[in-house]
């Protein structure tokens, strides 16, 4: 029985212009994962601890779910629990002491001590996801190159980004497999060149940045 993630794959790669389809099914999972995590977690003991501990969400999706301008409540009620943590840790550090002429020319560690307290003990939760997430997908497009339906789909798709080609092709270890995926991405990233090289032979005499197109 196929998986969630081979439907969902298959379905993407019939769709005109979608790009990397994990890529586009990581952007709906991350959106739905925010949103779980706004207005199911926020109140969860189990989930403010896991957010004390990753010091809150890296830069990337803690602007992701602040731009969802939903739940900002919440938003508030989780970082007031990673920011206490990164308080209690300052608040721990000892008044410093005078040092003899040895300790000022190697130094006490304390700056060393006090920022390996400071470092996330996990990495940011939806980040955990996300990669929990990729690995799915990536076994569940090896697992459909056994069904020449998915084959038929996937010779027809945009192809994958290379971070996520990188993480398919190690999946792989049928090397008839690798030559589905490999002849495929090869005729993208050929088509790509021949536009980005037509692109820079019309504009890039006149120095124009006019917008690419087909």
């Amino acid at each position: 029985m196929k998986s969630f993630n081979y439907y969902d794959l298959l379905e993407l790669f019939a769709q005109p212009e979608t790009g990397c389809a994990i890529c586009a099914r990581l952007k709906v999972e991350t959106e739905r994962y925010l949103t779980a995590l706004l207005y199911e977690y926020s109140v969860d003991f189990a989930t403010h601890q896991n957010f004390r501990a990753a010091r809150g969400l890296c830069n990337v999706h803690a602007w992701q779910m602040i731009h969802t301008r939903e739940g900002l409540i919440n938003v508030a009620v989780l970082y007031e629990a990673a920011v206490d943590e990164a308080l209690t840790l300052l608040s721990q550090m000892t008044a410093p002491t005078p040092r003899n002429r040895l300790g000022r020319m190697f130094g006490s560690g304390e700056g060393e001590a006090l920022a390996a307290k400071l470092t996330a003990d996990q990495p940011c939760l939806c980040c955990q996801m996300v990669s929990q997430a990729e690995q799915r997908y990536f076994e569940a497009l090896v697992d459909g190159l056994s069904d020449p339906r998915f084959v038929e789909a996937w010779q027809q798709s945009d192809g994958l980004c290379l971070p996520h080609l990188i993480g398919v092709v190690r999946a792989i270890k049928d090397p008839a497999r690798l030559t589905v995926i490999v002849n495929r991405q090869k005729v993208i990233w050929t088509k790509m060149k021949a536009e980005l090289g037509l692109y820079i032979l019309r504009y890039g005499a006149s120095g124009n940045d006019e917008a690419m197109g087909d």
